[in-house]
Formats: C-alpha cells, structure tokens, sequence
C-alpha cells in the first residue's frame, strides 16, 4: 500500500489531486513529501484531462485551510 504513495514521488511528482482520499493513502501520501490536493468542487475532476499539464499557484504562502489555485 505504501507504495502507491512512493511511485508519483519518485516519478517526479510533488502534489496528488484527486476527488477525495482514503485516510490512510492521504497520511502515507504526507509522509513521502506529496501534497495531497483534492478539488473544491468535485465536478472539476471530470474537467481533467491525463495529458493535462497542471501548475499550482499559492504555495509560497501554503498555510492550513489555505487555498491552492491549479492551472
């Protein structure tokens, strides 16, 4: 189980964003250093693409509760 929070590492990844996370893959995702994202409105996710290249915005001032902007 672990290792489905270790392979986006160490394919380059650095957040996950998803509709919502298992607690336990959430915590494992924290500890490998992946910031786990999931969209403010679920219906988002559909908007998604696999070929999509996303950047995120704001997290030079990432604080808990904080909002994180992806584009």
């Amino acid at each position: 189980r672990e290792h489905a929070a270790l392979e986006p590492r160490h394919l380059g990844g650095r957040a996950i964003i998803v509709k919502s996370f298992a607690r336990i893959h959430e915590t494992n995702l924290k500890k490998q250093g992946m910031l786990p994202l999931t969209f403010a409105d679920a219906s988002d996710y559909d908007k998604v693409r696999p070929d999509d290249k996303v950047t995120l915005k704001g997290l030079t001032k990432l604080a808990p509760g904080s909002t994180v902007i992806a584009v």
